[in-house]
């Protein structure tokens, strides 16, 4: 499969991390997006302070192309697997 983004500038490194629980990212400076792919296990995210569970939030589904989360000022995103523990990978842009 062949997926096309549009632009995309990387603030940063290429992360990740792996949850059972509830993690947060939080944006650097500079950041409008953010750009992230979920290996193992589907996850959900929430923008700011309400927690994603295993119903509540946007999915990502495990293997799926990686998507892109537009931002705005002061945006932190939480997220967590809905069952087991997710692999996922992100990098800030801006």
């Amino acid at each position: 499969m062949f997926v096309e983004f549009p632009p995309f500038n990387a603030i940063g490194d290429h992360a990740g991390t792996t949850t059972a629980g509830t993690v947060t990212l939080t944006k650097p400076a500079g950041a409008r997006e953010l750009m992230i792919q979920v290996l193992t296990q589907n996850a959900r995210y929430c923008y700011g302070t309400v927690a994603p569970s295993a119903t509540i939030g946007f999915q990502l589904a495990a293997g799926a192309a990686p998507v892109i989360i537009k931002l705005w000022l002061g945006t932190a995103i939480q997220l967590c697997a809905e069952s087991g523990t997710a692999s996922i990978q992100y990098q800030w842009g801006g």
